[in-house]
Formats: structure tokens, C-alpha cells, sequence
């Protein structure tokens, strides 16, 4: 008989799980995401913002390629003129590609769409009370 089916299974330490644990630990994994992740906010999306914003602050491969990309351009950047070279322009809208391209490249790891992010993104945060 499927794992699925059984009213208890044992987890990775011994303890007893329920099927329900079972199965969100299986959809978690299939969807890239912590197991702890509760049912709820799968509906509302908020899984995705969190991770999203995980990502952007704890990633070092992420952060890395920024700084590369700084490093690359700073030269190009005279700060005693006031002048705002056309080059900036230029300059920008790769850094915004880049940026780009990562955030939709993680957010489809994790199983989602950027259409789904953007849509989580904009509804207010569900508050609990402990």
C-alpha cells in the first residue's frame, strides 16, 4: 500500500507522523520549499514572497554576482561630475536585466510563476497571533 495511505509513518528523526505531514512534506519537496510550510498559505502565496526575500538577502551565489557586476562597471562611473552619461543608461538596464533574470530564474526553481509572485506580492501579509 502507498505511503499516503498509511496513518502513520516515521520521519527522518523516529517521530510520528500523520498522513497529512506526509503529504506536505512530499508537496514541499516536489515544489522545492521547506516542509514546515503550512497548508494555508500554498492558497495565498505567501511561501513564494518569503522565499523570494530570503533569497535576495541570504544568497551568496546571488549577492556574488552583483558585486561582480559593480566591480565590472564602478569604472565607468566618474562621481566628481554631475553629469548623467548616457553610459548610466546603458549600464542600468543591464543590471535590471540581470536582476531580472535571476528572481524569475529562482522563483521558477521553486515551481512557481513570476506571474503568481507578483500577485502574492501584492496581497497584504497574513498576521497570526501566538
Amino acid at each position: 500500500m502507498p505511503r499516503e495511505h498509511k496513518a502513520e509513518e516515521k520521519g527522518d528523526d523516529g517521530a510520528d507522523l500523520s498522513a497529512r505531514d506526509v503529504k506536505l512534506q512530499a508537496a514541499a519537496g516536489a515544489k522545492g520549499r521547506d516542509a514546515d510550510v503550512d497548508a494555508d498559505d500554498d492558497d495565498d502565496g505567501e511561501w513564494l514572497v518569503r522565499r523570494v526575500i530570503q533569497y535576495f538577502f541570504d544568497d551568496d551565489a546571488f549577492a556574488g554576482t552583483f558585486e561582480r557586476f559593480a566591480e565590472d562597471n564602478c569604472h565607468v562611473f566618474d562621481l566628481d561630475s554631475d553629469e548623467m552619461k548616457l553610459e548610466y543608461t546603458t549600464i542600468y538596464n543591464r543590471f535590471q536585466s540581470l536582476f531580472e533574470s535571476k528572481i524569475e530564474d529562482y522563483i521558477v526553481a521553486q515551481g512557481a510563476t513570476v506571474s503568481q509572485f507578483y500577485e502574492s506580492s501584492l496581497r497584504p501579509p497574513t498576521l497570526t497571533c501566538s
